[in-house]
C-alpha cells in the first residue's frame, strides 16, 4: 500500500521490464530500486498472458497492470446510443486533425 503523501510515478512499458532481461529493463530496475523514496505503477504492455517475471518487484512497486494486446477486452457496459458515440468519436477525430482541441474528457 503506498504512503500518504508519497511521490507516485508510472512507468508504461512495452515488451520489456519485468519480462524481458537486460537493456532497458535493467535500467528500469535499477531506477526503481534505486528510488525508494518514490512509488511506482508499472503499466506493462506485452503480447500474450501469464509471462515470467524475470524480475523480483521491488516493495515500491505499488502496482502492476499488465495489458495484453491479443486479448479481448471484456465490456460490462455497452454504450446505449451507439450512433451519439460514433458521431462524437468523429467530431473529436476531425478536430484533431484540424488544429482544435479534442474535448476526451466528456467523451470518455
Amino acid at each position: 500500500m503506498a504512503e500518504q503523501g508519497k511521490i507516485r510515478v508510472c512507468i508504461l512499458l512495452e515488451g520489456s521490464y519485468p519480462f524481458i532481461t537486460g537493456g532497458v529493463s535493467a535500467w528500469v530496475h535499477d531506477l526503481i530500486v534505486n528510488l525508494p523514496e518514490i512509488d511506482f505503477v508499472l503499466f506493462t504492455i506485452s503480447p500474450e498472458t501469464d509471462q515470467e517475471l524475470r524480475y523480483d518487484l521491488p516493495v515500491n512497486v505499488v502496482d502492476h497492470v499488465d495489458i495484453v494486446l491479443n486479448r479481448q477486452p471484456s465490456f460490462d457496459v455497452r454504450p446505449k446510443k451507439k450512433r451519439r458515440l460514433l458521431n462524437q468519436v468523429g467530431k473529436s477525430h476531425a478536430m484533431m486533425f484540424t488544429g482544435g482541441s479534442a474535448d476526451l474528457g466528456s467523451l470518455l
